[in-house]
């Protein structure tokens, strides 16, 4: 079913991301690893190792020129975008909201939230031009919750999950979801 379609993997150089990477490399699909260190590339390494297509771009998904350059690779190297597992992040400070750092706030609003305003802007556009898609966000149980110490992650994961559903809206009916 994912044989060549071709998906990008944010956050792919490590757990659910890498983890995600290698099921779908393993199910056929063209798997474009991202990550912003070079354990993405390993990542793409083990794909291909097991007999599954694979590349790695290095990409800061809080960059949009990063983020456009990555989709614009995919789409070069492999013709289309048929989906994408947005899944780049940062964890909580763990720390009190009023000792919060503004840097603190900011990295994680910029990963976290803007991150995937980038990645589903840039993505959404290839899959329009590709005829459709499917995009998964991870979010986690904290984009509707909260918990002590990490007012900046829940504000970006409650962003996150509103987002989503607003990008769902927006493009169900255009062959997107």
């Amino acid at each position: 079913m994912l044989e060549k379609r071709t998906i990008i993997v944010t956050g792919g150089g490590g757990g659910i991301g890498q983890a995600t990477a290698l099921v779908l490399g393993k199910a056929g699909a063209n798997v474009v690893v991202s990550d912003i260190s070079d354990a993405g590339a390993e990542t793409a390494q083990m794909i291909g190792a097991a007999g599954g297509e694979a590349c790695f771009v290095r990409a800061d998904v809080g960059s949009e020129a990063q983020v456009e350059a990555l989709v614009a690779k995919a789409v070069a190297r492999y013709g289309r975008l048929d989906g994408a597992f947005n899944n780049a992040g940062v964890e909580q400070a763990n720390t009190p909201l009023h000792e919060l750092s503004a840097d603190q706030w900011e990295r994680a609003i910029r990963i976290d939230l803007t991150g995937v305003f980038y990645c589903l802007k840039h993505e959404i556009a290839a899959m329009l031009d590709s005829g459709g898609g499917a995009i998964v966000n991870t979010a986690s149980a904290l984009s509707e919750v909260a918990i002590p110490q990490a007012a900046e992650y829940v504000s970006a994961k409650h962003g996150g999950a509103g987002l989503t559903k607003a990008a769902a809206i927006d493009y169900g009916a255009r062959g997107i979801r």
